[in-house]
């Protein structure tokens, strides 16, 4: 997944702008961890895995199913600079996964895993210095990029054949791998060529070879040409990317994938280029000459795939035919063709891939005759769509980014989407970067959720879950990425799953600990704010079921924490009886306004409780209840008591209140802030 975002990452930008900002209720789950790591020999650091740190040096990680992913700038909750002191890991059996850089950079010198053991995330165990060897067990199907990055003393690596992906540099840096390159730059591991970056001049890959890993050769500027026998089927992504000697390829007739700018910045990709305005490998469409193709195009016959990218930004094109026989346009394929009007797609098209059209002419007047733009049944595009949507039963497939994608941008006027059942499975990023979608429906029907199907939707407060939904992948729902690889789970957002009892939506709420509860119908939970007292407070709260409103005590319990303080607080629902899940509602704990007066003409007079930890408080009045920009102002003011001048005389003003903990002295943000107060409103004399 982290590679997709790299790749596309640039292009994105482009289209979108900035990243957007996440909302304010975002919660890291990594910075939790790591707060309990910093202050303790012992934590959790998965829904059922805990971890512990004896005196001896050991960090021992046991219980079932997944490890937590956290993200790439030191919030491992295991760095040495949280927990120092760690000279041993053992992972106990039972544990299935290790997290995204989940044990990065620390003093440890040896590990055990466990045979229970299945994927091996990016960076999981990378910039392990010290340690010295490591047993992959046998039933491990993937070791994620950057795995074992930076562990220069990593001198034994035991790879068993159930290993069928090592990805992007993920033993660079390592001794194992310096040793392996002297023996043969080109370093093969259960067929799969994962390094050849020492390789020089004619380089022939040997028959035992069936993938060349992503960025295999990457930047290796020795190499002159390449022979790529029969055996290989796939060559990853930047494969040979910026080998800018390499003027021969011949690539054998069994290629069938070839990954995103396998071959940029080489002289063969230029030469071919030069003599073609496009470029067909086996019967892949690979690239284009950006600069030459113009007009009217018709791709050539004999082709199944057009790879990601292949005619992207081809300013000058205005129709291009597709021939029948493709059955696969790749990512951004005519992403940014301006000009590009007409586009004639054969049905022999069954996949489209991640904005495609975006930027094109065609999809902007399609969009003007129908904002769910839908090509082989496959909704391609839905970024103007509005409010309330409805997917027609017949479509198959959302295409990734069809409403957005991640933290790049998306569609912000929809509401609410129904999927038909005729969608059998929701693909990676179906669903993403929707900032005001609110409820989902799924039809009866849908089979599976892959990885990521909705992803970046904060306000998103329901999704059912049917019972013909057997199957969801790891983050399906309820995940938010902030930052290019780095993920993180809105934990304190509105979601709940309504889950049909029989499907794998409890299962996967329970292992993702997301709110939900067993049930076909809508739930909801509600509570309001409290004004702050110095005393625990425990607000009532609300929980309806489609229409239903469930008991207090006969339904559900409630349980309270961090329901003193100034802050957010929570409520803890476990639903009893007729009913099963559990939920959270969060309210927050605000400051109460003290007097409001206005002691003489254009001003007024406030006061504010003294509450311990905050030296002061912003007086936020407007002439507007709705307090818009034009009508608003603030006003920070030191201890308890504080006038505000410069008012009109004769006006009604609404004022609320925020206390904070400020430094007087030399000013500057950010400071410790709360939420706002309740409003009052005054005529000013």
């Amino acid at each position: 997944m982290v590679k997709k975002i790299i790749s596309s990452a640039l292009a994105l930008c482009m289209v979108f702008g900035a990243a957007a900002v996440l909302p304010e209720n975002v919660f890291t789950a990594d910075t939790a961890v790591v707060a309990s790591a910093a202050s303790a020999k012992s934590g959790t650091c998965g829904e059922h895995v805990k971890w512990a740190l004896d005196s001896k040096g050991t960090l021992t990680i046991s219980g079932t199913g997944d490890t937590e992913d956290t993200t790439t700038e030191g919030s491992s909750p295991f760095d040495k600079q949280n927990v120092p002191g760690i000279k041993k890991i053992v992972v106990k059996e039972g544990v299935t996964s290790l997290g995204r850089y989940l044990i990065r950079n620390t003093d440890a010198t040896s590990i055990t895993l466990p045979k229970s053991l299945k994927v091996i995330e990016d960076g999981a165990l990378q910039m392990n210095e010290k340690l010295k060897s490591v047993t992959i067990p046998d039933g491990v199907t993937s070791t994620g990029a950057y795995t074992f990055y930076g562990c220069k003393s990593l001198k034994t690596v035991k790879l068993p054949k159930s290993v069928t992906h090592v990805g992007t540099n993920a033993f660079y840096g390592t001794k194992w791998l310096a040793n392996l390159q002297k023996k043969d730059p080109l370093v093969v591991v259960n067929g799969i060529l994962i390094d050849g970056r020492t390789a020089k001049g004619k380089v022939t890959i040997p028959s035992t070879v069936k993938t060349i890993g992503d960025t295999a050769f990457w930047y290796n500027e020795d190499i002159t040409s390449v022979k790529i026998p029969n055996s290989v089927k796939t060559i990853g992504e930047e494969a040979f990317s910026g080998c800018t000697k390499l003027k021969t390829i011949k690539i054998g007739k069994k290629v069938n994938e070839i990954g995103i700018n396998a071959f940029s910045g080489t002289k063969w990709i230029e030469n071919s280029l030069n003599k073609n305005n496009i470029l067909v490998v086996n019967d892949i469409l690979l690239s284009s000459n950006r600069e030459t193709l113009k007009g009217k195009v018709t791709l050539p016959s004999g082709i199944k795939v057009i790879n990601s990218f292949a005619l992207s930004n081809c300013s000058e094109i205005t129709s291009v035919t597709i021939p029948d026989g493709v059955e696969e346009i790749g990512e951004q394929a005519f992403m940014m063709c301006g000009k590009l009007k007409k586009i004639t797609v054969p049905k022999s098209v069954k996949k489209i891939g991640k904005l495609s059209f975006h930027g094109t002419k065609w999809l902007e007047n399609k969009r003007k005759k129908d904002p769910l733009v839908i090509v082989n049944n496959i909704l391609v595009d839905a970024l103007t769509a509005k409010g309330k949507v409805v997917i027609p039963k017949g479509v198959t497939k959302i295409a990734a980014g069809a409403f957005g994608w991640n933290n790049w941008g998306g569609n912000d006027k929809v509401t609410s989407i129904t999927i038909p059942s005729t969608i059998t499975v929701l693909e990676e990023d179906a669903i993403s970067a929707c900032r005001f979608l609110k409820t989902i429906k799924i039809k009866s029907g849908v089979k599976e959720l892959e990885e990521l199907a909705i992803n970046c939707c904060p306000a998103l407060t329901n999704v059912n879950i049917p019972k013909s939904v057997t199957k969801m992948g790891k983050y399906a729902v309820g995940y938010t990425f902030y930052g290019v690889g780095s993920g993180i789970w809105s934990k304190e957002s509105p979601l709940i799953l309504s889950c049909a009892k029989g499907s794998a939506g409890v299962k996967y709420a329970k292992a993702s600990n997301i709110d939900y509860a067993v049930t076909g119908k809508a739930v909801k939970v509600s509570v309001k704010d409290k004004a702050y007292t110095g005393k625990a407070l425990k607000p009532k709260v609300t929980v309806k079921i489609g229409s239903k409103t469930l008991k207090k005590g006969t339904d559900y319990t409630v349980s309270y924490k961090n329901n003193k303080k100034i802050g957010k607080a929570i409520a803890n629902i476990k639903l009893k009886g007729s009913y099963k899940g559990k939920l959270t509602a969060y309210f927050n704990i605000v400051p109460k306004m003290g007097s409001l007066t206005s002691p003489s003409a254009g001003k007024i007079k406030v006061t504010s409780p003294k509450i311990s930890g905050y030296n002061g408080f912003i007086v936020i009045y407007s002439t507007s209840k709705k307090f818009t920009d034009k009508t608003t102002d603030s006003e920070i003011i030191k201890g308890t008591s504080g006038t505000v001048k410069g008012l009109k005389s004769g006006k009604t003003y609404y004022v609320k209140i925020r206390v904070i903990d400020y430094d007087f002295e030399m000013g500057g943000w950010p400071y410790p802030e709360s939420e706002d107060s309740a409003v009052k409103k005054i005529k000013v004399k």
